[in-house]
């Protein structure tokens, strides 16, 4: 008797797809929370959500006390990352690496639903996805 409430193969190697892709994107390209840069604290406006979100963990309460024209959700997330990071910028990286998954993921499968023959599965990974076990 099959199962069909558990993810299929496919479905298991696309997530695990995506996750290799974000956290090497997030992990070279995101400067400002990547731990492959340390030494870079120098940046605009993510560096300005991160000090958003670092003064709204320590009880500095947003457009009161410290302003930005931008909207909260994004000081937010920075916070819960600073929380979730003990307090580093590296908390954001596990928050982007999540949302990059989840983006990416969106992209595979919307792609599926629009054409059999998407390019993303010619690009990427077509022999797993092919290959018959």
């Amino acid at each position: 008797m099959k199962n069909h409430n558990l993810p299929t193969k496919k479905v298991l190697t696309w997530c695990a797809i995506c996750l290799l892709f974000a956290v090497a994107y997030v992990l070279v390209l995101s400067a400002s929370t990547s731990p492959l840069y340390p030494y870079f604290s120098m940046g605009h406006d993510s560096f300005q959500f991160l000090t958003m979100g670092k003064a709204w963990f320590h009880g500095i309460i947003p457009y009161k006390d410290m302003f930005d024209h931008k909207g909260p959700f994004i000081f937010f997330v920075d916070m819960i990352g600073y929380f979730l990071g003990n307090n580093t910028r590296y908390g954001v990286v596990i928050i982007q690496v999540f949302f990059m998954m989840i983006s990416l993921t969106g992209v595979i499968y919307l792609s599926e639903f629009i054409s059999e023959k998407s390019i993303i599965r010619k690009l990427i990974c077509n022999d797993l996805l092919s290959s018959k076990k």
